[in-house]
Parts: structure tokens; C-alpha cells; sequence
């Protein structure tokens, strides 16, 4: 079973910013829902993200 994951990644205080994380199949189709981009949101792993 492939679950998709969202979890609060900013401290619970007063703040100019909020992050939240997704993890999943589905995570770029449920961030898609509520986050509106100028470019179409990609599916990148961490092999992407953290080059040597």
C-alpha cells in the first residue's frame, strides 16, 4: 500500500512563513489542488535533489 504523507515541517509559533511537506504517489496531484504556480509542478527525487 502506497500512502501519501503531509507533515508540518515549520514550528508551531508565529511566523511569515509555513512549510509543509508531501510524500507519496499522489503528492504532486494533492499539492496541484492547492498550490498555484506559474510552471507546472515535477516530480523530483532526492537523487535529483542532492548531487555530489
Amino acid at each position: 500500500m502506497e500512502n501519501c504523507i503531509a507533515a508540518i515541517a515549520t514550528a508551531l509559533a508565529p511566523a511569515g512563513l509555513g512549510v509543509v511537506r508531501l510524500s507519496g504517489k499522489d503528492a504532486i496531484k494533492i499539492a496541484d489542488r492547492f498550490f498555484k504556480s506559474f510552471k507546472k509542478l515535477e516530480l523530483k527525487t532526492n537523487k535529483n535533489l542532492f548531487k555530489n
